[in-house]
């Protein structure tokens, strides 16, 4: 397992506040797109070898405050140059306050108008919508969660490594009619916090890259 332990870059954001870095064709983003009062160290050493300390408390609205994510960005390309990601994170061992999921997160068609996640650790949370069905890719049964432009597909176990099929999920999106434009602009790893306990806990991804066809 990879470790992080002199990190090239830090940043320490709080609020509606978060920096990231390039690292080549990948970014890592300290993304605190609705935190308020939780506090976030990110330290990375590459796109595919970072850290972030959290120290969240439990938000009155029980949303998710933050995704610290690594992603890559596409201008609008057919979902079919996308086939794959190799993936792994670590989260805290002993934290029973702790809500979060580790999770991918895809932006298809036209901008940000229709989502998909891939969730692989789940601790506490429920996707928005309803969930509609079952389906099973690369030897994984998933729980699928949908409403207007937003989909979920919930992992029934927790995967902490390896290789998602990234591509049978973009075609199960297309055969549902819930990607009216077979193109994507970014996808991303990461956690979704909503809480730590209000303790300092550490999450961290220790393997990202995306293959291509």
């Amino acid at each position: 397992m990879k470790s992080c332990s002199n990190p090239v870059w830090t940043t320490t954001a709080t609020n509606n506040q978060g920096a990231g870095r390039t690292f080549g064709a990948y970014y890592v983003h300290n993304n605190m797109w609705n935190n308020e009062n939780g506090t976030y160290t990110l330290g990375a050493c590459s796109f595919d070898n970072w850290w972030v300390d959290v120290t969240q408390p439990l938000p009155g609205d029980k949303g998710v405050q933050a995704y610290p994510n690594v992603h890559k960005d596409y201008d609008d390309v057919p979902l079919s140059k996308i086939k794959s990601a190799k993936f792994a994170a670590t989260t805290p061992a002993n934290c029973g306050a702790c809500i979060y999921n580790v999770a991918f997160d895809a932006w298809i068609g036209d901008g940000l108008n229709n989502e998909l996640m891939i969730w692989t650790d789940n601790k506490g949370q429920v996707p928005a919508g309803r969930k509609v069905d079952t389906v099973t890719f690369g030897g994984f049964t998933y729980d699928v969660w949908h409403t207007n432009g937003y989909t979920a597909y919930v992992s029934q176990v927790t995967q902490k490594s390896g290789t998602m099929p990234l591509a049978s999920f973009f075609d199960d999106m297309v055969k549902r009619g819930w990607a009216p434009k077979a193109t994507t602009w970014q996808v991303d790893y990461g956690v979704e916090v909503v809480s730590t306990g209000n303790t300092k806990q550490r999450f961290a991804i220790t393997d990202f890259s995306i293959q291509e066809n």
